[in-house]
């Protein structure tokens, strides 16, 4: 991902955001961006929900999705 920094001009008394013309241009931050998060996301097992069972009675067979997602 990305993180942005940005760079508004606020009014002290209520912390309102004003127009830049009222801020000292000289003394203004420029806007920045870096990026974060920057490391894989770790595997993990993504487990689906169990099936109706294949019968009412006599031993029937109910199945689900496993698999890791990477």
């Amino acid at each position: 991902g990305s993180q942005i920094q940005s760079v508004v001009c606020k009014k002290l008394s209520d912390g309102s955001i004003v127009s830049n013309h009222f801020c000292n241009s000289e003394t203004k931050l420029s806007e920045r961006q870096r990026s974060c998060n920057t490391e894989p996301c770790p595997p993990a097992w993504v487990i689906g929900n169990w099936s109706e069972c294949s019968r009412s009675c006599n031993e029937g067979v109910r199945t689900r999705s496993v698999f890791c997602k990477r």
